[in-house]
């Protein structure tokens, strides 16, 4: 057996494995909840983030077992790779804390709490607040706003949170998010994303935390208090819990969809894109809903885009010589990763599917590889199981089963409204939200005077733009240099742009382009 094909059995073996490939076996885990928290700093009266780690420490020491360490934070409370933020992760993932450990960082006398409910039906939020050593602690209500800002899309109108995490395969700024498999330049070789100035940071990044974290190790973690309750870093668990918390959240994307007009016409096309990788569907419908769709899905590949096709090996053994193979079969539908399926089957119907992955602010899940709802094992599978579970009906139906229903279900749809465009209004409102000028989003605070805290900048007046561009200096450089970082996917909570949303791929594009161009007018 050659070693080509030794190794594609091996991804291949990877992609699709069982959870087994990792060393996480979540029995024997203390199952805690929100509440068990909040109890204990009551009955405790304890008034700092350091008194109710050494309680958790002493009453759940398990929960310290497993944990993630970031070094460039996107939340509220900052990290370096010295002093990172901590997530400490529970059983299965159904509860998470999170510190940091620099004083002076924002956030610094807070825990942040994640609670999934239902095994992530739903997810609600906490906040911990530790005023001083002699007042008491300040317990938020669920889903306080401030939490909604980055863990609800911009576009949602009711309150219905989901966690931030990257899909499959990696994370930025967390140490050892790509698990086993070591993030270098050769990963990268033929990756899109690196063609961006401002992510080679990423690089630079990920490939110093090695060195980072044993200097951490060896003189941080001893003599910080917060770090020192640690048990030893598991280097595997960022891609065990990639698994976990994104597993978790496809019971929410379930929901979601079977709450969404048309579902009961749409519903076996849906399943099928599990099931069965495709979207069983009239000519008709794939026509109208790719020529409507309003969101680029953006999933990035590590094949090199110039590579030249397969060799031809002649005639297979036993054939004449000189004999020409048939052409294959077209399929009869285009195979899809299931997050373009169900972005093509909701987005133009009038749905906003932006939070129903868990990527956060990488437009749409760029720095997934090939699927934006992936995790380390078979997402198809993981997903179709939860629809049968949600779904019962669902339970013993093939993909030609589910072709058939799906092509009467369609077919219903189409005798009950008077044609597809029943959903032009939802659809154009849809559209409408993505393809707004980022300019003119900009303008709302950087050219009204009620937004004190919003330096004036005249994004809508090109004349005037020209002059700012070429005179003012930020941080990061000029104004193009500025926006371009904190529109950006690695900007952190409180430099973000616009900070209560985040701009499409389009969106981001065409603002650093109409930039560029006024920076260079005559």
């Amino acid at each position: 057996m050659s070693k080509v094909l030794y190794i594609f059995i091996g991804i291949f073996l990877f992609c699709n494995s069982s959870f087994a490939l990792y060393n996480y076996n979540s029995k024997g885990l203390t199952k805690l909840k929100y509440v068990d928290i909040k109890t204990l700093v009551e009955k405790h009266n304890l008034t700092s983030v350091e008194a109710t780690l050494a309680k958790l420490k002493q009453h759940y020491p398990d929960f310290f077992k497993n944990y993630i360490m970031q070094y460039h934070s996107r939340s509220m409370q900052p990290a370096t790779f010295l002093y990172p933020r901590v997530l400490l992760v529970g059983a299965d993932a159904e509860l998470i804390i999170t510190y940091n450990g620099l004083e002076g960082h924002e956030s610094y006398n807070k825990l942040e709490i994640m609670e999934s409910v239902y095994g992530g039906l739903y997810f609600n939020f906490f906040e911990i607040a530790f005023p001083s050593k002699n007042k008491p602690a300040q317990f938020s209500n669920p889903n306080p706003q401030v939490c909604l800002t980055c863990h609800q899309s911009y576009y949602r109108t009711d309150i219905d949170p989901r966690p931030n995490w990257e899909p499959y395969s990696f994370w930025p700024g967390t140490y050892f998010s790509s698990g086993k498999f070591p993030f270098n330049k050769n990963n990268i070789k033929y990756d899109e994303r690196f063609k961006r100035p401002e992510d080679q940071q990423i690089v630079t990044d990920h490939l110093s935390e090695k060195d980072n974290l044993a200097y951490f190790e060896k003189y941080i973690k001893p003599y910080n208090f917060r770090y020192r309750l640690l048990e030893k870093f598991n280097t595997d668990f960022p891609t065990i819990f990639t698994e976990l918390i994104i597993s978790q959240s496809y019971r929410r994307m379930i929901r979601l969809a079977m709450a969404t007009p048309f579902f009961k016409f749409y519903k076996y096309a849906f399943y099928s894109a599990a099931r069965c990788q495709h979207i069983p569907w009239p000519q008709e419908f794939e026509d109208w809903h790719t020529n409507n769709m309003p969101l680029e899905e953006y999933i990035r590949d590590y094949r090199n885009p110039a590579a030249p096709e397969a060799p031809n090996f002649g005639t297979p053994a036993g054939l004449p010589e000189g004999y020409i193979l048939p052409p294959p079969v077209p399929p009869k539908f285009q195979k899809r990763a299931v997050s373009k399926s169900i972005a093509l089957i909701f987005e133009p119907l009038g749905v906003s599917t932006i939070d129903w992955s868990t990527d956060f602010r990488t437009e749409g899940g760029r720095f997934a590889f090939r699927e934006r709802f992936g995790i380390p094992s078979n997402p198809y599978a993981a997903i179709r199981e939860l629809i049968k579970e949600m779904m019962p009906e669902m339970k013993k139906l093939s993909c030609d089963d589910l072709e058939e229903k799906s092509f009467a279900a369609l077919s219903g749809f189409l005798q009950d409204n008077p044609g597809l465009d029943i959903v032009k209004e939802n659809l154009e409102l849809t559209v409408s939200q993505y393809n707004t000028p980022a300019q003119q989003i900009c303008a709302q605070c950087h050219e009204n005077t009620h937004y004190v805290s919003a330096p004036k900048i005249p994004f809508s007046n090109p004349e005037l733009l020209f002059n700012h561009i070429n005179t003012k200096e930020y941080p990061k450089g000029d104004l193009v240099d500025e926006v371009t970082y904190r529109t950006g996917g690695q900007a952190q909570f409180g430099e973000q742009m616009p900070p209560h949303m985040e701009l499409s791929k389009t969106q981001r594009e065409n603002l650093i382009m109409y930039l560029e161009e006024v920076k260079t007018a005559n």
